[in-house]
């Protein structure tokens, strides 16, 4: 899911998100900071996985997925709570990540906890000036919300803590570099290296690592302190720091699917975990059978099977059997791709 209002209004947002404009974010080329790094993180993880993906915008038909991400959606929106609701309960898997739901329509913070829906008591929004709505000083106001995503989680957030380095360097008055200045260490933050740090899996979450030979749990960056429902089940926990013991990975049942949140960003490898286990509730299959090498896609459009290989290396595909349109040829189980190119197989 993507949300160009949101972007614009988090990348124009003064807070903890500013904290981490610095950190190097692993095996992404948005820019540090970017809104776009949940949104280009999670699909990279699903492109890895070999899922069928498609980029939608909030208001969008959500009738046809069994597995939603919502990435960073900054801004609250008063009737996607009550949608995403109706998803989970129809059976998908609805997986919230942190930084959503922290302004309202103009751009002000919520109230009660991010992730609480309506305008902030102190600045409500004000018709004509929404960030999400027209520029049409004659615009109507959003509809009311009938559920936060507070509601739908089961989730509040209290604080948002990023994860700090500590400074590389500070400066005296005179401008030269004195780490006695506890003002001076206190505005250089020093945010040049990628601080990661461990979560404890739990349940489900738990046994599926096990079976990964035990595989750590890993995020950086970025931490929030949670108020959680007594209906919320935790699936990895913070093992140290201000918030050891307390909740960072959690999901909610709903109807037959479920409301998951993430209130750190984890690294590839644990959010590779995090979707295998995602994807097993919403029984999602990659398009492809068999493993696909780094950087190939597989989409299925009928009985045609595209296969598109972004690398900048060849690629062998085993398992394909049909004819190739591209290359106007019978494939009998082994397809060599060239760098950057595509086949189109017609499928036996």
């Amino acid at each position: 899911m993507l949300d160009w209002p949101s972007m614009w209004a988090q990348n124009a947002a003064i807070g903890p998100d500013e904290a981490t404009h610095g950190l190097q974010i692993p095996s992404l080329s948005a820019p540090a900071g970017s809104a776009l790094r949940a949104a280009q993180a999670w699909h990279a993880t699903c492109f890895e996985a070999g899922y069928a993906i498609d980029i939608v915008q909030v208001d969008a038909e959500l009738d046809d997925y069994s597995l939603i991400v919502v990435p960073e959606i900054f801004m609250t929106h008063p009737q996607l709570a009550q949608r995403l609701n109706q998803a989970a309960s129809r059976g998908a898997q609805v997986v919230i990540t942190a930084r959503t739901g922290v302004v309202d329509q103009s751009g002000h913070g919520v109230v009660g906890g991010y992730l609480s829906q309506g305008p902030s008591a102190d600045y409500p929004s004000v018709n004509g000036n929404c960030l999400g709505c027209s520029a049409r000083g004659d615009q109507a106001e959003p509809p009311a919300a009938t559920m936060s995503l507070a509601e739908l989680t089961g989730v509040r957030v209290l604080d948002q803590i990023p994860v700090l380095d500590a400074p590389v360097s500070a400066w005296n008055w005179e401008g030269e570099p004195d780490s006695s200045q506890p003002l001076a260490q206190a505005v250089a933050k020093g945010l040049n290296r990628n601080l990661q740090f461990t979560l404890d899996a739990h349940g489900p979450l738990a046994r599926l690592l096990a079976r990964s030979e035990n595989a750590p749990l890993v995020a950086y960056g970025w931490s929030e302190n949670l108020a959680i429902n007594d209906d919320v089940e935790i699936l990895a926990s913070y093992a140290t720091g201000r918030l050891a013991g307390q909740g960072a990975i959690t999901r909610r049942p709903q109807g037959t699917g479920a409301a998951w949140y993430i209130s750190c960003d984890l690294t590839p490898a644990a959010r590779a975990h995090l979707l295998k286990l995602a994807g097993a509730y919403a029984r999602l299959r990659p398009v492809f059978a068999h493993p696909l090498p780094a950087g190939v896609s597989a989409h299925q459009r009928g009985s045609c099977l595209f296969l598109l290989n972004f690398a900048a290396t060849s690629a062998e595909i085993a398992g394909v059997v049909g004819y190739d349109l591209v290359g106007a040829n019978q494939v009998t189980g082994h397809l060599v791709l060239p760098p950057r190119s595509g086949a189109v197989i017609q499928m036996a």
